[in-house]
C-alpha cells in the first residue's frame, strides 16, 4: 500500500475523525467526497470510505465494480445508529465477507461483551412473532435486487410453515417507495408494518424467528437469542445460521461454541478512535487487505441481482 484514498460523506463527528486517523498511518493520503470521481481514481491502492450507501456516489460505485481493496467505516453492530466509542470497519466489503475477516480474537469479544454490559446471551428465547427485516435500500446489497419481489415470497413461504403473527421491519433509510408486490404480500399475508425506531421495534424476547437479507439487524438478534434465518451468505451470521424458509430452520438455534466463535470474529469489526488513531485497526486488518479474494461486484453484483 501507498496511496490511500479518504472518501467522505455527511456523517457525524466520530466517523469523521474515524476517517481522519488512516491520515497518521505514513501512507500518501488524498482526501475527497464520495460522490466524486476524481480523474486520478485509479491510482489509488485502498479506499477508506464512510458509510456503505453506494447509489450516486461515484466513487463508491467505482470502488464496487472494481473491487478495490476497501476499508468501510460505519456504525457500530452493538451501539447502533449512535455510537460513543466504537465503530464498525470492514475489510474489503460493503457487507459481510468472512473470506477477508481476521482469525477469532476471543479477548477482543470479551472486552466488547463488558463494555456493553452483555450478561445474557446466547440462550435461545421463545417468543410468539416472526420478524422479516428489510435492508436500507441505499445498501450495495440492493443493487438490482427486488425487496418487494423478496419480500412476498418470504411472507408466502412463511404462511406455508406457520400461523404465527408476522411483521416486517421497514429500514429508516426506505429512500424510495417499495413496489406493489409489498403492499400485496402486507394485505394477502396479515403482516404488520413496523420500523426500525426504538419505540417500535418488537422487542427481541418476542421473537420466535427473524428472516433478513443482509441487514445488520440479524447480528444483535442472533445473541439476544433469536433462531435466524439468513438469505444471502453476505449477512453477518450467515455462516452459523440457516439460509432458506423450513419447518426445521425456524426454530434453529446454534450451539455456543459456534456462536462465541462467530462473534469473535466479528469483534475485529469493532474499533475504537483511539485504536485506529494508533494503528491496531490496520495493524489487523492490513493483511486481508492484500489478499482481497474476492471483489465486491462478484460478492453482490449480477451473481444476486434478481430474487
Amino acid at each position: 500500500m501507498k496511496k490511500l484514498a479518504l472518501v467522505y460523506s455527511p456523517s457525524s463527528e466520530i466517523y469523521m475523525k474515524a476517517l481522519m486517523g488512516f491520515r497518521k498511518l505514513g501512507y500518501q493520503t488524498e482526501i475527497f467526497d464520495d460522490r466524486d470521481k476524481p480523474k486520478n481514481i485509479s491510482e489509488f491502492d485502498c479506499f477508506i470510505m464512510l458509510g456503505n450507501d453506494y447509489k450516486n456516489r461515484a466513487a463508491k460505485e467505482y470502488v464496487y465494480k472494481n473491487g478495490k481493496p476497501c476499508i468501510v467505516i460505519t456504525s457500530s453492530f452493538f451501539e447502533g445508529k449512535n455510537p460513543t466509542k466504537y465503530v464498525r470497519v470492514h475489510a474489503n466489503g460493503f457487507v459481510n465477507n468472512m473470506c477477508t475477516m481476521p482469525e477469532p480474537d476471543y479477548d477482543r469479544w470479551n472486552m466488547l461483551r463488558q463494555y456493553h454490559q452483555y450478561d445474557n446471551i446466547f440462550e435461545k428465547k421463545q417468543g410468539d412473532k416472526i420478524v422479516i427485516a428489510l435492508n436500507a435500500q441505499t445498501s450495495p446489497a440492493m443493487m438490482k435486487f427486488d425487496v418487494s419481489n423478496w419480500f412476498f415470497k418470504a411472507a408466502k413461504q412463511l404462511r406455508e410453515h406457520t400461523d404465527k403473527p408476522l411483521y416486517v421491519r421497514t429500514h429508516r433509510k426506505k429512500k424510495e417507495p417499495l413496489g406493489p408486490k409489498f403492499q400485496d404480500a402486507c394485505r394477502r399475508f396479515k403482516v404488520k408494518e413496523i420500523s426500525d425506531t426504538k419505540e417500535a421495534e418488537v422487542p427481541h424476547h418476542n421473537i420466535s424467528t427473524a428472516i433478513s437479507f443482509t441487514t445488520t439487524f440479524s447480528v444483535k438478534s442472533l445473541m439476544f437469542g433469536t433462531p435466524h434465518i439468513a438469505m444471502h451468505e453476505g449477512n453477518f451470521v450467515s455462516d452459523i445460521t440457516r439460509s432458506t424458509i423450513k419447518d426445521k430452520n425456524l426454530d434453529f438455534y446454534p450451539d455456543k461454541d459456534s456462536l462465541e466463535h462467530h462473534y469473535s470474529r466479528l469483534a475485529n469489526c469493532e474499533w475504537s478512535l483511539e485504536e485506529i488513531h494508533n494503528g491496531k485497526c490496520w495493524e489487523t486488518l492490513l493483511p486481508y487487505l492484500q489478499s482481497n479474494p474476492k471483489l465486491n461486484y462478484h460478492w453482490l453484483g449480477d451473481q444476486y441481482g434478481t430474487v
